[in-house]
């Protein structure tokens, strides 16, 4: 042990004598280095120091020039270099255990094809980069400090960078520490890696690196990087990676945090502002596909927070590929709104529809990043959706179903419960359905946008029904304005659901006509057809119609008419034209064989209603009607007290305008008697086995044809007229016993 300290006392006293006279050798130090270098060292001064148990070599003032290279030398302030006694005795070579640069001054150059060169060094070197490659796998530790590279990129512009580098090496054990700061643009880089093997033989080297960029300027860093992008980006990046490598399977992670970024097309076609942006994700590549599994997105813009679980993202090239799950509606909504993602009049569109809901899934392929609205399409499925009116176009609430769209147009599945559809300019109150199934077709270009339906099934408290939809939405200024077709077709529904499909844009007249006029019953099938614009006080612009097929039902035409009953027959209106038409119903107990009825608007007196019919019943239910009917105004209550009992049968035209400030009704009845019984009261006077016909009509009065009865068992012959002062004249013809007036 003696023996041993006493050697290493001795080799370090005579290795400190040694090193104190390499000044007097610095020429022939460099000579020899140089011999055995790719390249030539030059310094104005050689030292030597004594560090623990190796020599170490002082340089000040050094330069480095590549043997022929046309570019000026390298400078740098001074370095160091540690030999390794032991393993250059070995080898018999000269052997560099540790090497220290500082204030290494490089330029370095960018080219427009992103090739990196540094001035002083060939292109192309091959000698140069072997030895670079062995020297830094040998060597146990490098140090640079305080480096700086002036940066020459395409566009004429410098960035000054600082760089700090440590390398240690511990067998086949490697730990690098670097940091390269901008001096132009404040960018900060810090690496840290360590790993196990040679990194240069990529399927044989393990290894972990962690990556912090803190960029003041990504637009600068994204010109540092001169890798040919279509997409511009702008902002303060904060950004960590983590990445992994095993035997040439590469993990990768990050994490980004970006403050006040601006992204937008190179050539200014659309632009992406957004205030705060943070992510975590994981990096996959597989041949030249990327994909980004990204978690927990938070993306702030002014009072915009749209928050997203999980992404996922693919690109190939400039192609890129977006999926996502739970994915909120609204703040979409209020970014196609506020940024210049789409044209203005698409804009214009969403800030009025008001998106709400909840895209369950969501896929979004784009072909070309710098071009997206060229090729793009995006598939989702979504639920509770909620869509305000726009411009008379419907509003939607709780929509849940399928959505595709390219660039010229696409589809939505609805399959949705609970639905409604709002149609303000048409409808007062929202259409409920419980259930709703079909397909809408989208397609738009510049000037329109054009919705279609397929057969849409619905099913509400009315029943089930089926509708065929079409929306035109111009896009640029047009006289018509927004279009709509709507089809609803029904079944087997009751009446009281008939108000649910009248427009409240119909004439107010109208409307309370129709609210009473169809009681109870049932109606077999119901239509109500749309077409034309949606701008209200447009009337030239649309049609309306509204077809019913009643069965068992009540038609209540008119409020001092009795209402018919049981009546099998169709309902039509047409705009503010109305037409019932019915071969069976009963007025009463008396059996409807045809009745008809019209409505109009009439200039002067408003809603107008003209009834024609034929029926046969009763005596006793045409005394019903005449006694409950305008014909009351006229002969007063003569037959109040009389009863009848026999056949009758009637035709009745009628014609009477509906306001409030109408003229008298037109009336014109026709009746046939057959072996009928009357009895009349006051008068204790009673008619029998009447027959013939008696006549009455709003302009010529009561008259009669071939009327004949019995009185106390005597024929009798009677003729009915009323002359133009209204008195009317009865001519009655017969034998009559005394005594039978007596009684």
């Amino acid at each position: 042990m003696v023996s041993l300290i006493v050697v290493l006392a001795v080799y370090v006293s005579f290795g400190r004598l040694l090193m104190s006279s390499v000044e007097q050798y610095d020429r022939q130090i460099l000579q020899e280095m140089n011999a055995r270098l790719p390249f030539v060292v030059e310094a104005e001064k050689v030292g030597g120091e004594w560090h623990f148990f190796s020599p170490e070599l002082v340089f000040t003032g050094l330069k480095v020039t590549v043997p022929g290279s046309s570019e000026p030398p390298i400078e740098l302030s001074g370095g160091r270099v540690t030999l390794d006694v032991l393993e250059s005795l070995a080898t018999r070579s000269l052997k560099i255990a540790e090497l220290s640069l500082n204030a290494l001054s490089l330029k370095g150059e960018l080219s427009e094809d992103g090739k990196f060169s540094i001035a002083g060094f060939g292109k192309g070197n091959a000698d140069i980069s072997e030895w670079l490659e062995e020297f830094l796998l040998n060597i146990e530790r490098v140090d640079l400090t305080q480096n700086r590279l002036a940066l020459a990129l395409p566009n004429q512009q410098q960035r000054q960078l600082q760089l700090d580098l440590a390398l240690r090496r511990t067998g086949s054990s490697r730990l690098l520490e670097a940091k390269i700061v901008s001096q132009t643009t404040g960018t900060q880089i810090s690496l840290v890696a360590e790993g196990v093997g040679n990194p240069m033989k990529r399927d044989a080297f393990v290894g972990e690196l962690y990556l912090n960029i803190d960029m003041t300027d990504l637009g600068a860093f994204q010109q540092l990087v001169n890798r040919p992008s279509s997409v511009d980006i702008k902002g303060d990046l904060q950004a960590e990676f983590w990445l992994g490598w095993e035997r040439g399977t590469p993990t990768v992670a990050f994490s980004l945090h970006g403050i006040e970024m601006d992204f937008s097309a190179v050539d200014k076609s659309w632009q992406l502002p957004v205030d705060e942006v943070a992510m975590q994700a994981s990096l996959v590549q597989q041949n030249d596909h990327w994909t980004v599994f990204v978690s927990d997105v938070e993306f702030y813009r002014k009072k915009i927070q749209l928050l997203l679980p999980r992404l996922q993202l693919d690109t190939w090239g400039d192609s890129f590929r977006l999926r996502a799950e739970a994915v909120p509606l609204a703040p979409l909504n209020a970014l196609l709104v506020e940024l210049s993602l789409t044209p203005d009049a698409i804009a214009d569109v969403f800030d009025v529809l008001n998106m709400r809901g909840e895209l369950s899934s969501l896929q979004l392929d784009i072909a070309d990043v710098g071009a997206p609205m060229n090729d793009w399409e995006l598939n989702a499925n979504f639920h509770d959706v909620e869509v305000e009116p726009w411009r008379g176009a419907p509003g939607i609430t709780s929509a849940r179903g399928y959505l595709e769209l390219a660039r010229t147009g696409g589809q939505v599945i609805l399959d949705s419960q609970s639905f409604s559809m709002s149609f303000p300019t048409v409808y007062a109150e929202p259409l409920f359905y419980n259930d709703v199934f079909g397909t809408i077709n989208i397609d738009w270009d510049e000037d329109d946008l054009k919705l279609s339906s397929g057969l849409l099934s619905i099913s509400g408290e009315e029943g089930e029904a089926h509708v065929l939809f079409g929306l035109n939405v111009p896009l640029v200024k047009s006289e018509v304005g927004l279009e709509m077709d709507l089809l609803v077709g029904l079944k087997d529904f009751d009446p009281k659901y008939r108000s649910k499909y009248l427009p409240y844009i119909l004439s107010d007249a109208l409307l309370d006509w129709l609210a009473p006029s169809i009681g109870q019953g049932r109606i077999e099938q119901g239509a109500f057809l749309w077409r034309g614009n949606l701008r209200a006080n447009t009337p030239d612009l649309k049609t309306i119609q509204l077809f019913f097929n009643i069965a068992g039902t009540q038609l209540n035409y008119h409020p001092r008419w009795p209402p018919v009953s049981e009546v099998d027959g169709i309902v039509f209106i047409d705009d503010t034209d109305v037409s019932v038409w019915a071969q069976s119903g009963k007025l009463y107990n008396s059996e409807i064989s045809y009745l008809s009825a019209e409505a109009w608007m009439d200039g002067e007196n408003g809603m107008v209603l003209a009834i024609g019919g034929a029926l046969e019943g009763s005596a006793e239910d045409g005394l019903k009607i005449v006694n409950n009917s305008p014909i009351t105004d006229i002969v007063g209550p003569v037959f109040a007290s009389w009863t009848a009992d026999g056949q009758l049968q009637t035709e009745l035209q009628l014609q009477v305008a509906l306001s409030a400030k109408s003229t008298q009704a037109d009336i014109d009845v026709k009746t046939r008697w057959q072996g009928v019984d009357v009895r009349l009261d006051p008068g204790n006077l009673s008619l029998t086995d009447i027959s013939g016909e008696f006549f009455y009509n709003s302009e010529s009065g009561f008259s009669s044809q071939d009327l004949k009865a019995a009185l106390w068992d005597q024929s009798l012959t009677a003729e009915v007229s009323q002359g133009e002062s209204g008195e009317v004249e009865v001519a009655l013809a017969t034998r009559i016993d005394m005594s039978s007036i007596q009684q």
